[in-house]
């Protein structure tokens, strides 16, 4: 794996976000500490840009007049430094700073947006339908120590993967975002919606037609089987229907057809599916493929 690196200096200019942070020594050292990190990075081949600030609270205040020479003095010394690497920033609410408009986004070689994005869906698709922008900046990738709120939380729980780089559900999907359907290996995103005391789960990926499963509890009949027992009845050559004697019984409906998203159709595999439930599963239903081991998980 490679990774494209912004090299970013600082998090403050003059307005300080925190009582003791950089601002009180900005003016002193923010020129010196400049040239001092692109000297010491600018052999990494991995590092694509510099960044003079993020979300930096000087340039949206009409009573600071400095802004605009102070980047400038920054730009200068990252292209002394390294006339080979681009510079940008992270503009804050530019549009009531009117940074596009008074010069100081001109001053830098790539604009950057202030604000990062979430994980929702259609802000992937407003980059993605604009090739004038090169990519996003996720809130957050990574889980992270910090920003924990209360005790005993110690770390913000935002990002794609945990601290120990296993992927949550929401990193799947943005996985899909990215997967070509016609390679036959695409991502299902499951979304549950309740009605009428029923859930449907529906499966859906981009290209490919949605799969649908229902659950619904129903009350078992006088005359059932004692609770271990279990019975299955075809209902049509694309769906099975399965409940359990257990009071309330589970009944899953699965409506999957080839080439759905849950089961991409490819010439050496037909799409099937099974529904399974036992005694320790009241109230869920579980599903295989019957393409995996026996004991996989």
């Amino acid at each position: 794996m490679g990774f494209l690196v912004m090299d970013e200096m600082f998090d403050c200019w003059t307005v300080a976000e925190n009582p003791y942070d950089y601002h009180l020594y900005f003016k002193e050292w923010s020129l010196r500490d400049t040239a001092d990190t692109v000297r010491r990075d600018r052999n990494h081949p991995s590092i694509i840009l510099w960044s003079a600030g993020n979300e930096i609270h000087d340039t949206p205040k009409p009573d600071i007049a400095i802004p605009i020479p102070i980047l400038k003095s920054l730009v200068d010394t990252f292209h002394a430094n390294d006339p080979t690497r681009p510079v940008t920033q992270a503009l804050f609410r530019p549009n009531v700073s009117h940074d596009y408009d008074n010069g100081l986004a001109d001053l830098l070689d790539v604009v950057g947006h202030g604000t990062e994005n979430t994980h929702d869906r259609n802000q992937w698709i407003a980059m993605r339908d604009h090739p004038e922008y090169s990519g996003q900046f996720l809130w957050s990738g990574i889980d992270y120590l910090g920003e924990a709120g209360r005790w005993p939380s110690i770390g913000a729980g935002s990002g794609l993967l945990l601290t120990t780089s296993l992927p949550r559900a929401r990193a799947f999907e943005r996985q899909s975002w990215w997967t070509d359907s016609s390679e036959g290996h695409a991502i299902a995103i499951l979304r549950a919606t309740a009605s009428s005391g029923a859930i449907t789960l529906t499966a859906t990926t981009e290209g490919l037609p949605p799969a649908t499963i229902t659950l619904k509890a129903a009350p078992p009949a006088p005359d059932r089987a004692p609770a271990s027992s279990m019975q299955t009845t075809p209902s049509s050559p694309t769906a099975k229907h399965a409940s359990t004697s257990q009071s309330p019984a589970l009944t899953v409906t699965l409506s999957l057809t080839p080439g759905s998203a849950c089961f991409p159709a490819t010439p050496a595999q037909s799409p099937s599916a099974e529904s399974h439930s036992s005694p320790h599963q009241s109230g869920t239903a579980a599903h295989r493929d019957r393409t995996s081991p026996p004991d996989s998980p």
